[in-house]
């Protein structure tokens, strides 16, 4: 909310979710993710013209997609864009106000992912400002 707010924020803009992150090879958000992405579905709710597109991302890849063990394919990190996607659709925001990406690897916040909290936070997902 407080971003939305902020007169720098315009559409094109993008927003990292910080704490809104998965668990390795997986599409499962951590435990102490979900008060992040019910904030997003709250600020959803707040502004009923907001539009985002949902980006999803992966850490520690050789390639550009990364696997992801609970569907055995290179598509994790279309899986987690796709999950907050669903759950916000779950929850009652309309499919038109969303859309989504998958970047893969090719993104990362940290190139030298030398640390497991490196790793954590290229495992992310970032929303992208369509129109406010």
């Amino acid at each position: 909310t407080e971003k939305l707010r902020d007169t720098a924020t315009h559409v094109g803009t993008n927003i990292i979710l910080k704490n809104l992150n998965f668990v390795g090879n997986r599409h499962v958000l951590m435990a102490e993710s979900w008060p992040v992405l019910i904030d997003l579905l709250n600020v959803m709710r707040k502004f009923p013209a907001l539009e985002i597109e949902i980006h999803g991302h992966v850490c520690c890849t050789g390639g550009k997609e990364g696997y992801d063990d609970d569907s055995k394919a290179l598509i994790l990190s279309t899986n987690r864009a796709v999950y907050v996607y669903k759950y916000l659709i779950d929850n009652g925001i309309s499919p038109k106000r969303l859309s989504w990406k998958a970047f893969g690897n090719s993104k990362p916040l940290f190139l030298n992912e030398d640390t497991p909290e490196k790793k954590m936070l290229n495992r992310r997902v970032e929303i992208k400002i369509i129109k406010l």
